[in-house]
């Protein structure tokens, strides 16, 4: 078990996960995250996070839907210059979680002066920015 210290706009949230990964900007995930702000017209910089929730559909032609498809993002107190990388939680259904589909899909937007401190389950930090 990993534990993930991210200090981000004033914040500091500490949380458990399994796995860790961070995108930088060379990276396809990081592009589709810039791209989601795109769409929810924002500036990255002034953003900690989107939120993304994919939809459901009940049949194969995908016109009986089950779930319709958001974004949505939180703001920073403070923006910052720029966005150095991304990391993201997949969040599991609680109904269709056992086909692959995400209830929603959180990612965290890093910038110039956040922070983030990863320590395995000895407490040596194997990872920080």
């Amino acid at each position: 078990m990993l534990t993930i210290k991210i200090i981000q706009d004033g914040v500091t949230t500490i949380t458990e996960s399994e796995n860790f990964a961070f995108y930088d900007e060379t990276s396809h995930e990081y592009r589709e995250v810039m791209a989601l702000a795109e769409d929810l017209k924002e500036n990255p910089t002034a953003l900690n996070s989107i939120y993304y929730t994919q939809p459901i559909y009940g049949d194969q032609e995908c016109k009986e839907i089950i779930r319709e498809e958001s974004i949505y993002c939180s703001a920073r107190n403070n923006p910052t210059d720029k966005i150095i990388g991304v990391m993201m939680d997949f969040i599991p259904d609680e109904q269709h979680g056992d086909l692959g589909i995400e209830k929603e899909i959180a990612y965290s937007l890093i910038g110039n002066g956040d922070h983030i401190y990863i320590t395995n389950e000895q407490g040596k930090t194997v990872f920080n920015i």
